[in-house]
Order: C-alpha cells, then structure tokens, then sequence
C-alpha cells in the first residue's frame, strides 16, 4: 500500500512539474478566442510608456508617432556577430513576405543594446547591407536604459560583446503588447500572429 501511496506522490509531483514547463514558440489559444498564437499572449496587455529615441536616419521617432499602426519591437547591436543577424533576416524576411495592405499596417523597429557604439550613421549603413525596411533606435544610455526596463530586456555590456535578452514582441495600434516570442520564432508564424491580431484588416 506504501509503495502504491509514493508511486501517485510521484505521477502527481510530475503532472505539476510539467505544467510548469513553457516554450516560447509553442503555439497557445488566445484567452479571449479560439484564435492560436504563436507567441506567448500578454495577459493583461502591458501598455508600453512612450519614449522618444533617435532612428538611423538621424531623425528622433516617438513611439506615439507609430500610434494606429501595429509595431513588431526587437533588440540587437551591429557588432552582434550571431544571434542580432539572424534576428534582422527574419525581420526582412517579415517585411518581404507582407501583403501591401499589412505593409502599411504594421512598422518594424529594432532598439539597440549597445548605444556607446551603435551611431545613427552606423545603423543606417548596417541597415543598407540587409535592405533593412526597418527603424533602428539610438540614444542615450540613460534613455535606453529605461526602454530596456519597460520591455524587461536585461543588457550587461562586456568588453567585446552585449549580452542581452533575446526576446521579441508585437504592439498593438495603441502601443499595448500583445504578443512576445522568445528565442528566433519562424517569419510565417510573426505573420499569422500578425494577421490573426487585425494588421492590415483596417482600424
């Protein structure tokens, strides 16, 4: 009778144990719908403070000018030599891949992790090499500092790279977060995320 008592302890520590385990790239059913996203939902939707940074063109951009348009955020630096350009292939490829109506529905922005080095000019001409269709952020570390707490990004500069959370999100028209993918999520799933939320279906 001991041994059958330990042996449904035991099944039952493990259905706990695996409930606990998440993937990031594990389609899930929205909360509100039958709709299944690929990223992990945001429940409540975090509403994300405006900020106000330098794009690659020189020219600063508020996330508030984005505003009515849904925003695919990510986070990489140009000396990246691994992760940060796989992360921009698959925002081209994104980019690529949309319909004209979702073309204009929906903006790509990456933020830098690494501002002592990354130069509006830098961006810009890294930006070229990819045919990046994309605004890349600059600014301040002080400014940046407190985007990276907002998206709960952890950066640790070292002496040759950034380490730096690999995590990407999308924003909804009012600049709420909806969705967040960990690690490198394929382009096809970004996109039907995209088009399950409402990008390029009209406000």
């Amino acid at each position: 009778l001991q041994a059958v008592i330990l042996s449904i302890a035991l099944l039952a520590v493990l259905a706990i144990l695996a409930g606990c385990q998440t993937s990031d790239v594990t389609p899930i059913a929205s909360a509100s719908s039958d709709i299944v996203f690929l990223g992990e939902e945001m429940i409540p939707p975090k509403q994300i403070s405006d900020f106000d940074l330098i794009d690659r063109t020189g020219e600063r951009l508020r996330l508030s000018d984005l505003k009515g348009k849904f925003v695919l955020v990510g986070f990489g630096y140009t000396r990246c030599p691994d992760v940060c350009p796989a992360l921009y292939n698959t925002f081209k490829q994104i980019r690529n891949s949309m319909t004209p109506a979702m073309y204009d529905d929906v903006a790509l922005v990456i933020i830098t992790v690494d501002p002592d080095n990354d130069t509006p000019e830098r961006l810009n001409a890294y930006s070229e090499q990819y045919g990046g269709d994309w605004h890349f952020l600059t600014g301040e570390t002080s400014e940046l500092e407190k985007v990276w707490e907002e998206f709960r990004m952890y950066v640790k500069k070292g002496a040759v790279s950034v380490d730096h959370t690999n995590i990407t999100y999308i924003l909804d028209r009012q600049g709420v977060v909806r969705l967040r993918y960990g690690g490198l999520p394929p382009p096809t799933g970004i996109l039907a995320d995209l088009e399950n939320l409402g990008a390029g279906q009209g406000s």
